[in-house]
């Protein structure tokens, strides 16, 4: 065996031990998250809507629709980005639309309130688009979240009773992904209160 066979054995070996001892980082875990069940309310002494209410599946445009929770940077807020293992369990269109079901049973606004799911006639019908629901990463590493729901609210005929876009931003209590789940969770009972205020006001 001559000595260029035996150096490429070495070297071969040797790189064989060094793979053999290299550790492989673990993948990072998928977690999921979901949109916490409205507080109890305190049923006003009056229903404004007699009839059904339905609240129309939610509209998104492209990636709003996907489970992947988005992020943005603030000095950059024309990039928008997914995290790679954090998702919603459902889309938030779908989350959120249940949610809202959810609290205007509890505040009685409606004699009837319904989802999508429900087929039939109705009174009353409340359409949604979802226009932002993402993290702001900001440089100092403080994060907010920024939620915009736009709604129009109309009757049996379609004619128009109530139009309004809602807007929140507020900042999480850290910088991780659940306390951002958390104000956006306090940011859609806030848009709810005062989509309901508008609308027992017409």
């Amino acid at each position: 065996m001559n000595r260029s066979s035996i150096f490429y054995r070495l070297v071969l070996s040797s790189l064989l031990m060094t793979g053999g001892c290299a550790t492989t980082a673990p993948v990072p875990e998928d977690r999921f998250y979901r949109l916490l069940d409205t507080p109890e309310l305190k049923t006003q002494s009056t229903t404004v809507y007699n009839g059904t209410l339905k609240v129309e599946p939610i509209k998104a445009f492209g990636i709003y629709r996907e489970r992947a929770i988005l992020f943005t940077h603030s000095g950059s807020p024309e990039t928008l980005r997914q995290h790679h293992y954090h998702h919603w369990i459902d889309t938030p269109t779908r989350l959120i639309r249940d949610q809202l079901v959810n609290y205007f049973r509890k505040s009685a606004i409606a004699t009837r309130v319904t989802g999508a799911q429900l087929a039939g006639k109705s009174d009353f019908r409340l359409h949604l688009e979802l226009k932002h629901f993402e993290r702001v990463i900001h440089p100092s590493g403080d994060v907010s979240v920024k939620i915009r729901l736009d709604a129009i609210l109309s009757d049996a005929s379609n004619q128009t009773i109530l139009t309004g876009s809602y807007v929140r931003e507020p900042m999480a209590s850290d910088n991780s992904i659940a306390a951002s789940v958390a104000a956006m969770n306090q940011a859609l009972e806030d848009i709810y209160r005062h989509l309901g205020s508008e609308m027992r006001e017409r």
